[in-house]
């Protein structure tokens, strides 16, 4: 199981850096999505609240202007 350079401890050293690099790469790629799609929510809400701000009506009404004669 062992390479012939590694032996006793050194080859559960071994062991181990091997399990853990086959189980980094579907972590990784696991937060990757999550990361994606928070990045989607985050725009898809900027984009609503962008649309409802501007649709709104304006809090201060303007003053009716005054026409001189």
């Amino acid at each position: 199981n062992c390479k012939e350079s590694f032996s006793g401890i050194r080859c559960e050293h071994d062991v181990i850096k091997t399990y853990m690099l086959e189980n980094m790469e579907p972590m990784i790629g696991v937060i990757f999505g999550a990361f994606m799609v928070l990045v989607f929510l985050a725009i898809l809400l900027y984009c609503f609240a962008y649309k409802r701000c501007t649709r709104s009506t304006p809090l201060i009404k303007p003053a009716p202007s005054e026409n001189s004669v």
